[in-house]
């Protein structure tokens, strides 16, 4: 092996943690530079994926996904800025999984858009009832779309008026964030009722508190593949609110739904460039292996994943590797959740998503990059 070689090899060695992480150094910089200055202004942390990230299959979404537990373990040592990004979409799940946000009658998810701040949004669509999120927090952000059509809501906190909401603008654009601050930190009841049968148009809120700490917005939705995340109005909407730290976990669907590897590769390549663009320290974490035919090629898209944190120096978590590159031993482990999404959070036979003591697995090895 000549010396250029052997130096290569010797990087490569290095970037390597005995805990399952790649590069996990100096790539995390701006993350670093968010902790420091949370007194300032909160360490906000994104994490992009699919029904995994959501925490489909758990017994309590919003509590005991991966995602929820790395927010109460880096609250705990950071500080409580609040829960942040609660998705609309949340009142189209079933009560099982403990959404925050309902709708009343007539309310629809927008059609053949994966559009949004959280992948999506909710469309009123001629209804004059409430759609209503809980939360807490001393101030909230409404996040939302106007367009030609839009319409005006009555917004209240706790039964009372609080402002008025307005999608009216003269294109579609979904950058829209109006604020509401001065709220006593508990929790809080927030409608938001259509003043008429004009399109009232909602992504969801962003709550926080207004104290030194960390934020971890939660953005998982089921199905959804590397092109759906790629989308110019959800990118639009990001770039409003950047991160100091961005995990992209997906693949999963990708492989199951024929992307194909290329695509794949393409789709995550402008991922990474985008959040990077916006100042976010970004980390690729790979998921772990399913148990039925449509993941037979995921070591090929783990393989496009390191090939990426090698090209743009992001960290990367390999979820494959901590879970043995086997379904069979970990499914025995009783990792994998029911077959059958029944809330329970159980063990059982679940072909990808994680129970309870998965979802507990996979966010113990992440704090330990990050606490």
């Amino acid at each position: 092996m000549d010396m250029q070689a052997f130096g290569a090899a010797k990087k490569y060695a290095e970037q390597i943690s005995p805990a399952f992480g790649f590069n996990m150094g100096t790539s995390l910089i701006d993350y670093r530079i968010g902790l420091a200055e949370r007194a300032i202004t909160p360490c906000k942390i994104y994490l992009l994926g699919d029904s995994i990230t959501r925490g489909s299959y758990t017994s309590d979404e919003p509590n005991t996904a991966w995602g929820s537990l790395l927010r109460i373990s880096l609250q705990a040592k950071y500080g409580n800025a609040g829960v942040g990004w609660i998705n609309a979409l949340e009142a189209t799940f079933p009560a099982g999984a403990k959404p925050r946000a309902s709708m009343g009658t007539g309310w629809i998810q927008a059609a053949g858009t994966k559009s949004g701040y959280g992948g999506g949004y909710l469309n009123s669509n001629g209804a004059v009832t409430a759609l209503t999120f809980t939360f807490t927090g001393d101030k909230f952000t409404l996040v939302y779309v106007k367009g030609p059509t839009g319409g005006n809501a009555d917004v209240k906190i706790d039964g009372t008026s609080v402002g008025t909401l307005n999608c009216n603008g003269a294109s579609a654009t979904f950058n829209n964030y109006q604020n509401f601050t001065g709220l006593t930190n508990a929790q809080h009841t927030l409608t938001i009722t259509p003043a008429t049968t004009a399109p009232i148009m909602v992504q969801g809120i962003i709550a926080e508190i207004s104290a030194p700490g960390v934020q971890v917005h939660k953005m998982g939705m089921a199905s959804y593949t590397s092109i759906d995340w790629n989308n110019t109005n959800t990118k639009s909407a990001w770039s409003g609110k950047p991160p100091h730290l961005t995990f992209i976990t997906l693949g999963v669907n990708d492989g199951g739904l024929g992307t194909g590897l290329a695509n794949y590769r393409t789709n995550m390549d402008a991922l990474v460039q985008f959040w990077l663009g916006l100042g976010s320290s970004v980390i690729l974490m790979p998921l772990m292996r399913g148990g039925s035919a449509w993941t037979s090629a995921w070591p090929d898209f783990v393989n496009v994943n390191y090939d990426l944190a090698k090209k743009y120096n992001v960290g990367l978590i390999d979820m494959y590797a901590a879970w043995n590159k086997d379904y069979a031993s970990m499914q025995t482990r009783g990792l994998f959740g029911t077959a059958t999404e029944d809330f329970t959070g159980n063990s059982g036979t679940n072909t990808a998503h994680p129970g309870d003591k998965g979802h507990r697995y996979m966010a113990n090895i992440i704090e330990r990059f990050l606490l």
